[in-house]
């Protein structure tokens, strides 16, 4: 009979011998060093239980909990927040997050606090792990999203095929709020806006003052987050978007170069490049690092053939 499979998230290695040398009997162990490897360990293995340190590089545990919760794939999956900084008030937020329980990491040093902590993750793991989905081929899907673009842009408006493109970004990628946005003489302006969530009163002055703004316009950089609140990593529109539930965020930009340049720079952009756009990707269940990846190299080809359109367009 298969053991349950419990995920153990710390970025101490020396934690890592400590939990595996009291769980290795009865469970099966999966391990991980910061909060975006869990995800892309949950995302892709069934897991019954989760335990969870909060200090974490980058997203910290309680963010990555938080995420979790709000994600409708992952949420039923049990959460164990293990602490060497237990407070009332780290507690009681654990708890109003979702966490099944809360457990100082004292509780490692005593033969008494293992007995405890096995107790606590005996009467908190779920029995049936989560599965995750079915395992999608990105890379069939980049190619499928490329493929229609191409024959698209044939009409040659930009509007029809940026739009096209919107479509079929948000449909195999479930994404649920997307918009696009070109910049010009520095000022952005909304193309396109798709999915529930459209800010209220959100115009070029205020987009301009999101540090996302500077990291895909100025900095030219893509970036993800699974907690857009997460400090440093703030997305776009930040806390109307966690009210709303759509706490992962991917921000790309798409740049001043024909398909034919990229192709010839091996589908890398100069450095000195100027962006013309960029595209904000919402939705309420985390990304993986392969679904981030894959979307960098396919919004980058896309926006390639999508400059040619746009510059016949919107000359400056």
């Amino acid at each position: 009979m298969k053991k349950p499979t419990v995920l153990f998230v710390d970025d101490q290695v020396s934690i890592h011998v400590v939990v595996k040398a009291m769980l290795n009997k009865n469970y099966d162990l999966e391990f991980a060093s910061d909060a975006q490897e869990a995800i892309d360990l949950v995302s892709a293995i069934p897991v019954n239980l989760i335990l969870l340190d909060i200090e974490l590089p980058e997203l910290s545990g309680l963010e990555l909990l938080e995420s979790l919760m709000i994600d409708t794939t992952l949420n039923d999956v049990p959460v164990v927040i293990l602490t060497g900084k237990a407070t009332e008030e780290r507690e009681q937020k654990a708890k109003n997050l979702g966490a099944a329980a809360f457990v100082s990491k004292d509780k490692l040093l005593t033969e008494e606090g293992k007995q405890s902590l096995s107790k606590i993750i005996e009467n908190n793991i779920t029995e049936s792990a989560t599965r995750p989905a079915q395992d999608t081929d990105l890379k069939k899907v980049g190619k499928l999203i490329i493929r229609n673009l191409v024959k698209d842009s044939k009409k040659k408006d930009f509007f029809f095929v940026a739009r096209r493109f919107s479509v079929n970004l948000m449909k195999y990628f479930d994404i649920e709020y997307l918009s696009i946005w070109s910049v010009q003489k520095g000022r952005p302006n909304m193309l396109i806006s798709m999915g529930d969530l459209q800010p209220p009163d959100f115009g070029p002055e205020d987009i301009k003052k999101e540090p996302a703004f500077k990291t895909l316009f100025i900095k030219r950089t893509s970036y993800m987050t699974n907690n857009a609140n997460c400090p440093g990593k703030t997305g776009i529109f930040a806390n109307l978007a966690m009210e709303s539930g759509l706490s992962s965020e991917i921000g790309i930009p798409m740049f001043k170069i024909s398909r034919e340049n990229l192709s010839k720079n091996r589908m890398l952009v100069p450095k000195n490049t100027p962006a013309y756009s960029f595209i904000i990707l919402k939705r309420n269940h985390v990304f993986t690092t392969k679904e981030y990846k894959l979307l960098v190299k396919v919004i980058t080809y896309c926006g390639s053939i999508l400059w040619i359109l746009y510059r016949n367009m919107f000359a400056e």
